[in-house]
């Protein structure tokens, strides 16, 4: 009957409604955070690690290491450790050493560019040829092996780290090498903490973290 087809043709048309929506929000989950949902949910860190426990609002930091330091999941004590008594240090090493949200993944382009390394598309060829040691595990990081073989590289390429680490352990700056350069980047204060907040509010939008969540209830917009 004519009612019945009119029905099969709305039910079709709810259906493909209901398919285009459904894509629709894919589409802002991989933009809004799945990606890093998939990232962190392969971090688990062994079981002897102390976790962090924030008392504040949402953090970026699930670990302690050294019993007082707040870092992310994938920086544990064991890497922490071997860095600084294992790691093998090469004439020229340069380490972009920064506090978050002050302009480290710029600083690595930089020096990658100026190492002769063709524009890097995503992290995955940012950290190519600029890792970042204090990452212990996930896609993203680097083999202990691939870091000690190539200390033993006879290129005229100077090395290029990341480094988030305060001035101790591995980072001790009168510990490293006289070789090694670190370029240390500082940003004014104001707009590494509006950084910090988008970071949280961008990158971890799967915590579903709202102004809510901040101490003292609701922040200015920033």
């Amino acid at each position: 009957s004519k009612s019945s087809h009119q029905a099969q043709i709305l039910n079709m048309m709810r259906l493909g409604f209901r398919s285009s929506l459904l894509l629709v929000l894919l589409a802002l989950l991989m933009q809004r955070g799945i990606l890093w949902l998939l990232f962190y949910t392969q971090c688990t860190p062994p079981a002897s690690q102390k976790r962090f426990i924030t008392k504040h609002g949402p953090s970026v930091n699930s670990n302690v290491v050294k019993e007082v330091l707040p870092v992310p999941v994938f920086t544990t004590d064991d890497q922490i450790t071997w860095l600084e008594k294992d790691f093998r240090h090469r004439h020229g090493d340069v380490w972009v050493t920064t506090y978050p949200k002050t302009g480290t993944t710029w600083t690595q382009h930089m020096v990658n560019l100026l190492n002769g390394h063709e524009p890097a598309g995503g992290a995955g060829g940012l950290f190519e040829h600029c890792p970042w040691p204090e990452m212990n595990f996930t896609v993203l990081s680097t083999l202990r092996s691939k870091l000690q073989s190539s200390a033993d590289s006879t290129s005229a390429v100077p090395r290029c780290f990341k480094s988030h680490w305060w001035n101790r352990d591995h980072m001790d700056i009168d510990k490293l090498p006289a070789t090694s350069k670190v370029i240390f980047v500082y940003r004014d204060a104001e707009s590494v903490f509006r950084g910090y907040y988008h970071h949280i509010m961008n990158k971890y939008g799967f915590y579903q973290v709202t102004e809510d969540s901040f101490p003292h209830g609701s922040w200015d917009p920033l």
